[in-house]
Order: structure tokens, then sequence, then C-alpha cells
């Protein structure tokens, strides 16, 4: 029962993210009137590290204080700059 559940839900996450991809995809070629940005650009990206950031690090810091095996910071470097996706 529990496996199912599981399974019907990797499969929702799935196709909802191809969804959303491929419209995002259809939109960028589609929508006629573009205008790009590159300081909304630079701000979104400086945005989305500082919030990385500040989520990471001290979120680990606050697991690493309950945990026997830490969170090393190698690994806080990587799940920072590579995501965390699993």
């Amino acid at each position: 029962m529990n496996l199912s559940v599981f399974q019907l839900f990797e499969v929702l996450h799935f196709l909802a993210e191809n969804f959303i991809f491929s419209y995002m995809g259809l939109a960028l070629f589609t929508f006629q009137n573009h205008i790009f940005s590159p300081i909304f650009i630079v701000g979104a990206f400086l945005a989305i590290f500082i919030g990385r950031a500040s989520n990471i690090y001290p979120l680990s810091f606050l697991l690493n204080l309950g945990r026997r095996h830490k969170i090393k910071g190698n690994f806080q470097h990587m799940m920072m700059f590579a995501g965390t996706e699993q």
C-alpha cells in the first residue's frame, strides 16, 4: 500500500515537471514580445544565490547540532552550488 502511493506521487511528479518545462519551452519560442533585461537576470541570479546560501548553511549548522555524522563543509558547498535534488 505504501509503495503504491509513493509510486503514484513519483508519476505525478514526473508528469507535472514535464508539463511545466514543456510549457515554459513553448512559451519561450512562441511569445513574440520578449524583453530580455540583463539587470533583471543578474538580479534573479543574485537573489537565488543569496536565498540558497541563507538556507543551506544555517540549516546545515542546525542539523549538525543533533547529528552524530556531521554534514561536512565540502558537502554543504556542493549543495550550495550543485543543487539538492535527490
